[in-house]
């Protein structure tokens, strides 16, 4: 990728494609790749003006701000880049499901991977398996007319012969714990954290802008949910940071490798 162009302006510089990185107090994680970067510097001139000369004008940054779409977003580090939502983990509970194998759809010896699986990889508990359902529903046995295989934690069923009516099969499991993100319309301290933006060129230089403190200024939280067919993959939200100034005056490095000069 070629070097993206950077100015002290106010126009937008866009950036291309970017990795955004966060540090919330325990260093940078990767948050994953950006669409659509751009930079926006904004700053005010000042003319000074004498009767008898003018002066230099002078110049000052007032605002510098970063905006992108994040794709493959995790809502609980959305939640600490806004310092908005309250994360919690909800333990998983044990489901029943119901799975229907029409005639003929499992051969003897073939395994038939059933579609849910225990959080800890165990076999889910089989509870019955009528053969003939609606028929004779006659109930089959473990070991007597199937057996149970695990195959990286998925469960399989067996059939010792062969499926020539419709089976089916009511079992448990215990699906993996959720997080769970609570918004509230509640007025709280915006959180500081220190943030950078990577490109990387097809020589593997780095051109890294670092805001060391900002936040997440953007007013409205929007998801955009891509169709199966879109060229991008996941759930895409757009982010948008503005440096906070440090004592010194500070709101953002540019550290460029790019520039072999």
């Amino acid at each position: 990728m070629g070097k993206p162009e950077v100015r002290y302006d106010d126009q937008s510089v866009r950036m291309g494609s970017v990795d955004f990185f966060a540090d919330f107090g325990d260093g940078y994680i990767n948050l994953g790749a950006l669409n659509d970067a751009k930079l926006v510097v904004t700053r005010k001139i000042k003319k000074l003006k004498w009767s008898n000369r003018e002066q230099a004008p002078r110049t000052r940054i007032t605002e510098a701000k970063f905006s992108a779409k994040l794709f493959q977003i995790k809502f609980d580090v959305l939640s600490q880049i806004d310092g908005l939502g309250e994360v919690s983990k909800v333990a998983g509970t044990k489901q029943t499901d119901t799975f229907v194998l029409n005639a003929w759809e499992a051969a003897a010896g073939q395994v038939v991977i059933l579609p849910h699986k225990n959080a800890n990889d165990t076999n889910v508990t089989i509870k019955t398996v009528t053969y003939d359902k609606d028929g004779a529903n006659t109930v089959w046995s473990a070991n007597t007319h199937y057996s149970l295989v695990n195959i990286n934690g998925d469960t399989g069923i067996v059939f010792k012969n062969a499926v020539d009516k419709k089976v089916e099969i009511v079992y448990e499991y215990t699906p993996n714990a959720v997080k769970k993100i609570v918004y509230k319309n509640i007025m709280k301290s915006q959180k500081l954290s220190r943030f950078k933006f990577v490109n990387t060129n097809e020589y593997g230089k780095n051109l890294t802008i670092e805001f060391p403190k900002g936040y997440q200024s953007g007013e409205a939280l929007e998801l955009n949910f891509l169709n199966d067919d879109d060229n991008e993959e996941g759930i895409g939200v757009d982010v948008e940071v503005t440096a906070f100034p440090l004592v010194d005056g500070t709101v953002l490095n540019i550290i460029d490798e790019q520039d072999p000069e």
